[in-house]
């Protein structure tokens, strides 16, 4: 059962960081509307955030997504 978990949750997650990656109107959306960026957003502007998270926190979250989705595969 975990293994199926691991691995949704990685899809999940895989799927909106590229997401994020693809579609600029969500991404855009994403960073004005989402009460988790308000924090970066009040800090760094709403430009700065949307770089931020384009070139730094969708990458991350990919990369952490394939990790997810490798040990749900492997277990």
């Amino acid at each position: 059962m975990e293994k199926v978990f691991l691995v949704l949750v990685g899809i999940i997650g895989l799927y909106f960081s590229g997401r994020f990656l693809v579609d600029a109107e969500y991404a855009k959306r994403y960073v004005l509307e989402s009460p988790k960026a308000y924090l970066w957003r009040k800090m760094f502007g709403a430009d700065k955030t949307m770089k931020m998270t384009k070139y730094f926190f969708a990458p991350i979250g990919i990369l952490l997504s394939l990790v997810l989705i490798t040990i749900g595969l492997l277990r």
